[in-house]
């Protein structure tokens, strides 16, 4: 079987990569922009073993956004050269970048500028590359793309913080456009909050993140009955209110129409207005909720409603909280959490009481080649509260199997393993004070030398992974060489 054919059959399913996600709490921290050069580290010897060190040095002299940026890159000796990639914001800028002389390490420097997607505020540049031995090395720095002149300008102009008490109308004017912590650069989390349980109440602030309190409309374009929905939008890498597009809706194929207008660089905030139930039709899709229009009319349509995603994003990747009248009480919709930075700089949400999880293919720390799941402070869960290490409880994927892929379930709701009582087994791992579980999940030999049992396998992952259903989380996790 050809491995795009291979390819075809895995459609939708998700290819686990080692990764590690979860939600913080720390609190937006003031930190004033450096504006002589900028660091992973304040280190420049040589790269620890798997660690990357970037600089950023200001080659403008202007007080204007034009500046350019000189970026030194040094990487472990053992790095190959030709696998090194570099991203400005999002976008690829390797060819950018040249091997520089350096002492005992691989360097690459390059000059950046707006030409090459640098933006006159914050920038993510984020460089990875593969060693010798097959392991990657990474690292990203945050670097402001303005001259040292614009920057000592911006400083001496801008206010030093939004306050966090509720804005008047005329506060809420000044702030549009402000950073959510100040004047500095954002850190990777910022605290976001829900002000107003239930939804904007039409008076004083619904969601807070950072210092900055939201909407800042004031009523403006929300005059009348607030009968509908309100949605406010910030911008994705700098969480400031997009001037304008924060706005109230009468109805549901009103707020889906303008959804469908956003673009990926936004985040919007959507919910009912507080004291109203969800009109019909309500379809969140283009920011990754959901299209309940099928429901309506049923005891399973939301009422009460608050959703959080990008423009654009994949329907099913937003966060949304609601009640139905399925459930047996009601309650206040919210969100609590901490908008988190990737790679690119752009921030996502997360909600708060989220579990950290890593997954490690062929995990060199754990098993004979075998490839791991980890589930960390899992210890308030039923399954797992018993364990004699239940903060970190370490899934084995079926041992003396290789070169193929493996599947594990857990339930959406409280990350039980449906096969757990039936073929899982537990063992206190004291020497790394965590809980080894062996034998869940399955294994396909899709890497199979034997044509026969490929295709097979390769069939029968296909026809598993259609039948995953939405209450369930799936890993899908290569083991060896699974193509």
């Amino acid at each position: 079987m050809k491995i795009a054919q291979r390819l075809l059959l895995l459609a939708g399913a998700l290819f686990a990569c080692q990764f590690s996600v979860g939600t913080s709490r720390t609190a937006a921290a003031d930190k004033e922009p450096a504006s002589a050069a900028e660091t992973t580290s304040a280190d420049h010897s040589d790269p620890a073993k798997n660690a990357i060190l970037i600089h950023a040095t200001s080659d403008g002299a202007s007080a204007g956004n034009s500046s350019t940026k000189t970026i030194t890159i040094s990487m472990p000796a053992e790095t190959r050269p030709e696998t090194v990639r570099v991203i400005l914001n999002g976008k690829d800028v390797t060819p950018k970048f040249a091997e520089t002389p350096c002492s005992e390490a691989v360097c690459e420097t390059g000059t950046l500028s707006s030409v090459d997607g640098m933006l006159p505020g914050k920038n993510v540049l984020y460089a990875v590359a593969k060693k010798s031995d097959g392991s990657l090395a990474s690292s990203r720095l945050h670097f402001n793309g303005k001259s040292e002149a614009a920057q000592a300008a911006s400083r001496s102009t801008v206010p030093g913080k939004v306050t966090a008490k509720a804005p008047t109308k005329a506060e809420a004017t000044a702030a549009l456009g402000s950073s959510p912590i100040g004047d500095g650069y954002l850190p990777p989390a910022v605290i976001f909050n829900t002000l107003t349980p239930g939804g904007w109440n039409g008076k004083t602030p619904w969601i807070q993140i950072g210092y900055e309190q939201l909407p800042t409309l004031g009523g403006s374009t929300c005059s009348g009955t607030f009968n509908g929905y309100l949605a406010v939008v910030v911008n994705r890498q700098t969480l400031m209110e997009v001037p304008g597009a924060t706005q109230c809706f009468p109805g549901s194929q009103n707020l889906a129409a303008y959804l469908q207008t956003l673009t990926n660089d936004q985040i919007a905030i959507v919910g009912t207005i507080q004291g109203f139930s969800a009109a019909g039709f309500l379809d969140t899709s283009a920011i990754g909720g959901t299209n309940y229009t099928p429901l309506d009319a049923t005891a399973d349509y939301p009422q009460s409603y608050m959703a959080i995603g990008a423009g654009g994003a994949a329907a099913g990747s937003a966060y949304e909280n609601f009640y139905t009248n399925n459930m047996a009480t009601t309650f206040d919709v919210f969100a609590t959490g901490a908008l988190i930075e990737d790679a690119t700089g752009n921030y996502n949400f997360q909600p708060s009481g989220t579990f950290e999880y890593l997954v490690s293919p062929n995990d060199p720390n754990n098993g004979s080649g075998q490839s791991t799941i980890t589930l960390l402070n899992v210890g308030s869960l039923f399954r797992y509260n018993q364990f004699s290490y239940p903060d970190k409880v370490v899934f084995y994927s079926p041992a003396n199997q290789t070169n193929g892929f493996w599947l594990m379930k857990l339930q959406r709701d409280n990350l039980d393993n449906l096969d757990f009582n039936a073929n899982c087994g537990a063992m206190a791992n004291s020497a790394k004070q965590q809980t080894d579980v062996t034998s869940c999940g399955k294994f396909y030999p899709t890497g199979s030398s034997d044509a026969p049992t490929e295709a097979s396998a390769f069939m029968q992952l296909q026809n598993d992974l259609a039948a995953v259903n939405p209450d369930q989380l799936a890993f899908l996790v290569s083991v060896g060489t699974p193509l």
